[in-house]
């Protein structure tokens, strides 16, 4: 859970987001990035938990919300190649990731027919060792109930995109170099025994990363993997390193303002206190 300092900074964050977009300053911001990385196609990844039953008329209106303002929805293989051939693609174009972390029950249960209905393709992020039990983790978001089973994933597989979450769901920025390496690629040769096929993505588990563990995921075969860095992608160079906007399924006011780009300044703001990440 966050600190009250944290909190404090998050609903400043908030605040600031919700003015750039009200006066329309993000606009301008959004311009200058999407200028300064060469004009290429951007991308809006979207990171959910669990739904619970409660939010799912709310999480129902954010994907109208993205059908009725044109945001075209990417698999993970479509982003793939996007980042390889950009051309292809439209430039002012608004494209739209959407993926979900742990693999709750229901997203199963609830969100795949929601999905299937409307034809929206996914990534879901699995723990390969925790199938089927309870989370003894914090998502951030108080979600408590039964990962899928084996046999579920199973059956996701065969409509959606499944990528790998670690092995024990370990912060990974906070792990000793073999442990790192270890939970990835462990991670990818569970899932991939289990659902007979490649496992080509991966997202870090709480969002914890750093240059080792990008190194790491890059050397266990992965091709792309997603953070939960609240920005959209304006370039491609990061492939180990992709934003993510944390969806509340519940909040359409807080979902409309990260998918119109509203926190894209505070990562702007920060560029140059950054670490470089490796490139590709």
């Amino acid at each position: 859970m966050h600190s009250v300092l944290e909190n404090d900074l998050l609903r400043l964050k908030h605040l600031v987001s919700a003015g750039l977009v009200h006066f329309g300053v993000n606009g301008l911001v959004k311009s200058y990035l999407k200028r300064h990385h060469g004009n290429l196609p951007v991308v809006t990844a979207l990171c959910y938990h669990a739904v619970p039953k409660e939010h799912v008329r709310s999480f129902e209106l954010q994907l109208d919300y993205l059908a009725e303002n044109n945001f075209f929805p990417l698999s993970g293989e479509s982003l793939i190649d996007l980042m390889i051939l950009p051309q292809k693609y439209k430039e002012h174009g608004k494209y739209v990731c959407l993926t979900f972390d742990d693999c709750y029950e229901s997203n199963y249960t609830i969100l795949r027919p929601i999905l299937l209905k409307r034809r929206l393709p996914a990534i879901f992020f699995a723990v390969s060792s925790r199938l089927g039990e309870f989370p003894d983790w914090d998502d951030g978001c108080g979600n408590k109930e039964r990962l899928m089973t084996g046999e579920q994933l199973q059956e996701m597989a065969l409509d959606f995109e499944i990528g790998g979450h670690t092995k024990h769901h370990v912060k990974l920025g906070e792990a000793r170099p073999g442990l790192i390496l270890d939970e990835v690629e462990r991670s990818k040769d569970e899932l991939r025994n289990l659902l007979g096929k490649e496992v080509s993505f991966f997202s870090y588990p709480n969002g914890s990363y750093n240059a080792r563990v990008l190194e790491c995921v890059e050397r266990g075969g992965c091709d792309d993997a997603f953070t939960s860095d609240q920005q959209s992608n304006d370039a491609y160079r990061e492939r180990y390193a992709l934003g993510r906007y944390l969806i509340d399924p519940g909040d359409i006011h807080d979902f409309k303002l990260k998918v119109l780009g509203g926190y894209d300044w505070f990562y702007f703001a920060i560029e140059p206190f950054r670490d470089r990440k490796i490139k590709h």
